[in-house]
């Protein structure tokens, strides 16, 4: 650990192996060589003066790999940085769609939904973009675990995902592209009706029944009993089908109002 000195390296060499989550707060430093916190901070810029961390943002660094050959660094896993900011939370939206692969497209935010709550939704953590839906943790279910690192990670199952994007389009980047990846989730190996069933249920919100049904139905026009299921928990009130655009067609079986762009979904079936 050139350039900084002996003690220092003990300390950083300590920190560095009982840190658990590969970013480091004073915090942790503090607990870990039993120091104020005020020594702690003085510490961490010591290190990042001397590039063997990277400061993400105001008490947030990740330790520069000792093959990089630039002062400056880049967030190595932006999943572990969004479990350290906004736990609790998982990771959901296009970026659970993408991690499913039920898309080839690549999107540059990351989705996070906390029960955190926050004044903004929006957040540029070095370099990489968060977008927050801030909900509350009753709505944590149908999540997988993953690692990431060495770090436990939360990231909702291809069929909360549909679920959580049907509650709420925008964080599918709108119901045009939620249609696409609900067919992608179609063709897949993921596919369960009954759990899509299941999850629905339990979200609180009867508008997310009238876009599967309709949906279900426009698709796969053959699943009457599925149809049925979300016909009977529909509630009266008139819906939006996509909430970024106001529908022009009034579908009464499924009371959803229905942009032009979609009326034609009967003609484009998953297997097509």
């Amino acid at each position: 650990m050139a350039g900084i000195g002996k003690k220092s390296r003990e300390y950083l060499t300590k920190v560095l192996t009982q840190n658990k989550f590969g970013l480091i707060t004073s915090s942790e430093v503090s607990e870990i060589l039993e120091i104020s916190k005020p020594r702690a901070r003085k510490l961490l810029q010591y290190w990042t003066k001397h590039n063997w961390l990277f400061r993400i943002q105001r008490d947030l660094y990740q330790p520069i790999s000792i093959e990089s050959d630039s002062q400056k660094s880049i967030v190595e896993d932006p999943w572990i940085v969004a479990n350290k900011l906004f736990s609790p939370c998982y990771i959901g939206g296009w970026t659970a769609i993408e991690y499913w692969h039920l898309t080839e497209q690549l999107f540059q935010t990351i989705i996070v939904i906390t029960s955190h709550r926050f004044s903004n939704n929006d957040f540029n953590v070095g370099g990489i973009q968060y977008r927050l839906k801030m909900t509350s943790q009753k709505v944590f279910y149908g999540l997988e675990t993953v690692w990431r690192n060495n770090v436990k990670m939360k990231v909702s199952d291809p069929t909360k995902t549909i679920i959580d994007l049907l509650n709420d389009p925008v964080f599918g980047g709108g119901m045009r592209l939620v249609v696409d990846f609900f067919k992608e989730y179609l063709r897949s190996e993921h596919k369960s009706l009954k759990l899509l069933l299941d999850y629905a249920d339990k979200m609180n919100n009867r508008t997310i029944f009238k876009r599967l049904g309709f949906l279900i139905e426009s698709l796969a026009p053959n699943e009457t009993d599925f149809i049925n299921e979300c016909k009977n928990k529909i509630s009266k009130g008139r819906s939006q089908f996509d909430p970024s655009v106001k529908g022009e067609i009034f579908i009464s079986k499924w009371s959803l109002l229905i942009p032009m762009g979609f009326c034609d979904l009967d003609k484009e079936k998953p297997d097509d």
